[in-house]
Order: C-alpha cells, then structure tokens, then sequence
C-alpha cells in the first residue's frame, strides 16, 4: 500500500491501524498479536527497525527480574561521598536532590505514559529557570541547558547502535574469532561486571573498513555505511548535530502538548504520547542526577549546567574550525579546555 504521509511517524500509526482494523473488521475473537517493529520502502530505500518483536513478551520480560542484572552495589560503590555526608549532616541541597530522584522513581512506576509525561515536566518546570519578564518559556530554558549534550548524546547512539549490531556480522564475511574479538574489546571493553564502555573515536577511526568487512544490503551494512557518512568530516558531523537538535525541538514542543492536554482533561493520543515519553522522563533523569551531583559539590545546579553547556558550545565551535570528528565526537564534557586542533 502506498501511503502518503509527512513523517515516518505517520507512516508507522497508519500502517499499524491498518492492519490491526482489517483483523478487527475480520473476527472479533482473533488471538493474534501485532508485532513491534516495521519494514518502510522510500526514496528507493528499504529502513525499519531490526526485527519484529512480542509486545506480550516484552511486557513479560520486564516484569521479570534476573538478580545477576542487578547494579545497586555498582550504583552505591559510586554514589559520591560528599553527598551521604551532606544528606546524613542535614544539608538542604541534598534532601530536595533526594526528594527529585524519589519523585522520578515514583513517575517511573505510574501506568499511564502520558501521566509520566506530565509529572516528568514537573522536574524540569522546578528545577530550570524561566524568565518570564522576558517572554521566556520553559521550552527556552530546556533548549538552552539541554539540548546540546541531548544531541551530542543521540549522535553517540547513533554509531554505538551501528557498532553493536553490526559486530555479529563480521564473521559472516570471514573474519577470524581471534580478529573479531580484538575488534570488540577495541570498540567495547569490557568493564568487567557484564557492561561495556564505548569508544567513539576507536569506532570512527574503523569505520570505513568495518563497512567493507559487513555483507552489502543487510541492515546492518546500511547502519555502518549511514554512520561512516555522518562522520566523514566536520561539515557532516555538525549536519547530523543539527538533525537531532531539531529532533529535540519536536519531542520537546509534542511533549508540552501532551502535558498540556493531561492538565487541562483533554484527551491524548497513545501513539504520541509514546514517541515523546521516553523523551521526556530522559531528560527529568538528567536533571534528577545533576542535582545530585551538585549537592555532593556544594554547587549550584544551574552553574553545573552552564559549564556543560559552554563545553558542548566549544566542540561544535572546534568542528566549524575544521577539527577531524574523533577528535571531537565522543570527547567528553571537555569542561577543561577544547579538543585539539589538526593544526
């Protein structure tokens, strides 16, 4: 079926009520189940998700708990010093960070997305300015303190995501284990409590020859050759930064909406709400651990934030000076000094 639609998001709702309303037309008694995922044809491309999975199942997987997966004591090895002395000596800071992260672990646990949504933006509403004198708006502020590193992250996903899936591939082309291993640890080393670091620039420094080494027109190979590209140089990886940064606005202006619409007992749309929630309750995380990490400092929050912000600012700055992108892409907060230069 041919559909004509502005985004993918379209695309993917109308497909979905397509198929479940003819299976609805059809019987009323049907015991299947439409999977997660999708396959979409356009501009003489194939794109979609891996695979297909349950949703049934996912649930089932969540609600299931593996006691090795757990990381509380990793958590609590980690958690900084500072802030137990100052929660345990009564500072004020560090009982309303406390409150925040046990105001978001109680969102978490509502079974309703765009009440999650809503009481999410509280987080943001409480701890961000506004300046309203000003005609600023919490969409201005959340832009300002946010979305840099929100998209300098999605971009970090971006070439994980192709990496991780795309590992597996190697040894269909002929790579030996010992080669695929060496490949693995230098891209993800283990941590050694069943996680992985990540390392930006070791990926992109072998990009181009792990396309090659993927079979041409799998999924994965799209992937990797999509990564390679956003990378390629400077005037690309800002290109890319770009994208998410509009990404951002768009999640952020939907997710207002549905807050909006959940405030005032207008109804809401599932599939929206969907697409901004994880969106959403990511960045009240965010705010959540930089309240902590400000109480262990004794440090202003938004002081935090200025300073991370100003870092992202300089490594855009040294991409439109030319910098190669592994020297840039992945380099941390740089709250120091920026990246070097190819100079």
């Amino acid at each position: 079926v041919d559909v004509a639609a502005e985004s993918g998001a379209d695309v993917r709702v109308y497909a979905r009520d397509l198929v479940s309303g003819l299976i609805d037309a059809a019987t009323s008694t049907s015991r299947w189940v439409l999977l997660e995922g999708e396959a979409v044809f356009s501009d003489d491309r194939w794109w979609g998700s891996l695979g297909f999975d349950n949703p049934e199942e996912f649930a089932r997987a969540r609600r299931e708990f593996d006691p090795h997966s757990d990381r509380t004591e990793g958590a609590l090895a980690n958690l900084d010093e500072r802030f137990i002395h100052h929660l345990v000596d009564g500072s004020q800071q560090a009982a309303t960070a406390l409150a925040e992260r046990r105001w978001h672990k109680a969102v978490a646990s509502s079974d309703d997305p765009a009440q999650r949504v809503a009481l999410s933006m509280r987080v943001l509403e409480r701890a961000l300015p506004v300046s309203r004198a000003a005609g600023g708006s919490l969409r201005d502020s959340c832009e300002r303190y946010l979305m840099d590193e929100w998209s300098s992250d999605a971009l970090a996903d971006d070439l994980r995501d192709a990496a991780w899936y795309s590992l597996g591939m190697f040894r269909r082309s002929g790579m030996s284990q010992a080669d695929h291993n060496t490949l693995f640890a230098s891209v993800f080393p283990s941590k050694g409590d069943l996680s992985f670091d990540f390392r930006v620039r070791t990926l992109i420094e072998r990009l181009p020859d792990m396309v090659n080494a993927v079979p041409e027109f799998t999924m994965q190979h799209r992937m990797l050759r999509d990564a390679a590209a956003a990378v390629a140089d400077a005037e690309r990886v800002l290109g890319r930064l770009s994208a998410h940064d509009s990404e951002f606005r768009r999640l952020l202006a939907r997710g207002i909406r549905q807050r909006n619409a959940v405030v005032h007992g207008a109804a809401t749309v599932p599939a929206v709400v969907g697409t901004c929630e994880p969106f959403m309750v990511g960045l009240s995380a965010r705010i959540v651990a930089e309240g902590i990490a400000a109480a262990s400092e004794s440090q202003d929050v938004l002081r935090r934030l200025e300073r991370a912000r100003a870092a992202w600012l300089r490594q855009r700055e040294s991409l439109r000076r030319g910098s190669r992108p592994e020297h840039v892409v992945g380099a941390g907060s740089l709250l120091d000094e920026p990246p070097p230069d190819d100079a």
